[in-house]
């Protein structure tokens, strides 16, 4: 190759992907949880009775602001049984976090619904 016929390559080096931004209602809803399962000393649902739908635990979204939404799966659950898991949610991390008021629970069917709230912390 002689000087005057030298070529000059352009670089391709890849652009960076912008990082994505997370979900602070996510963010929120995943605290949630996890202020739930270290205030029942476990590490995942799994630790939890079969026989409580707590072992059960599928998703979990903030409905709206201070409002967490919980989905267990299908079964043979009462309301009274998914209210004692709103409950016992309500407990742990409400009574670590002002700003939980309300906590509800279904199936992921929707047959069976469960609610707890803020006032009900009384109860324990």
């Amino acid at each position: 190759m002689s000087a005057g016929s030298m070529q000059v390559v352009e670089s391709t080096l890849p652009s960076a992907e912008p990082t994505p931004t997370a979900d602070p209602a996510q963010a929120w809803a995943d605290d949630m949880i996890n202020l739930f399962l270290n205030g029942n000393s476990k590490s995942s649902f799994d630790d939890f009775n079969e026989a409580l739908p707590h072992h059960y635990i599928e998703s979990w979204r903030a409905e709206s602001e201070g409002q967490l939404s919980i989905t267990v799966a299908n079964g043979d659950w009462t309301s009274e049984q998914l209210n004692t898991l709103g409950n016992s949610v309500m407990f742990t991390a409400g009574n670590e976090t002002p700003g939980l008021r309300q906590v509800s629970v279904s199936t992921t069917s929707g047959s069976s619904v469960g609610h707890a709230d803020r006032n009900n912390l009384q109860d324990f």
